[in-house]
């Protein structure tokens, strides 16, 4: 479902400490990112905007990326999420 959120930030990234395993896979870093935002809003199915919530957006939680191999890749996130239009 559409949601809109006003002052979206992205806090990070902050390194986190690799462990012998993440070595061993060869993993050279590991970032985690967060997200903040002042409020947000879910459009309905009814073709309505609701209220503005002042509290955290359900499943806006952060996300680990890791450097493998060069390349940056997702190591974990929320198990729902949002995506960008």
């Amino acid at each position: 479902m559409p949601c809109q959120f006003k002052g979206l930030e992205v806090i990070g990234p902050k390194e986190l400490t690799l462990n012998g395993i993440d070595k061993a896979r060869g993993i050279a870093k590991r970032l985690s990112f967060e997200f903040y935002v002042d409020a947000y809003r879910i459009y309905d199915k009814t073709g309505v905007w609701k209220a503005w919530q002042i509290e955290p957006p359900p499943n806006l939680d952060g996300i680990v990326l890791v450097l493998h191999a060069g390349e940056w890749k997702v190591a974990s996130s929320p198990q729902q999420s949002y995506n960008l239009k």
